[in-house]
């Protein structure tokens, strides 16, 4: 197998339309996570038990291709790039943690 044939599957695993989401993943691990209000979609955040202690989860999500109904659900879904309000609610979640 050659380098080129490694990215090609690289990147047809890893940019798939469906593939897991952020949200899956987590609901799959912490069955009793508590999402926080974030400004974005595209930031994922809330707390969970594990192993008897909490804790914090932020993780970026990317928007399903069914989210797209629109070309102007591009700009308000932002392409799933965090915002600068995003890192803002991360940093203020990090020093809560």
């Amino acid at each position: 197998m050659t380098k080129l044939d490694l990215v090609e599957i690289f990147k047809k695993r890893t940019r798939h339309p469906y593939r897991p989401r952020a949200s899956q993943i987590i609901e799959e691990i912490f069955p009793d996570f508590n999402y926080f209000d974030t400004p974005s979609k595209s930031l994922v955040a809330g707390v969970a038990n594990f192993m008897e202690k909490d804790i914090y989860v932020i993780a970026q999500q990317k928007p399903r291709p069914e989210d797209f109904k629109t070309k102007g659900d591009l700009e308000v879904l932002n392409r799933g790039m965090l915002t600068s309000d995003d890192h803002s609610f991360i940093l203020s979640t990090l020093k809560k943690a």
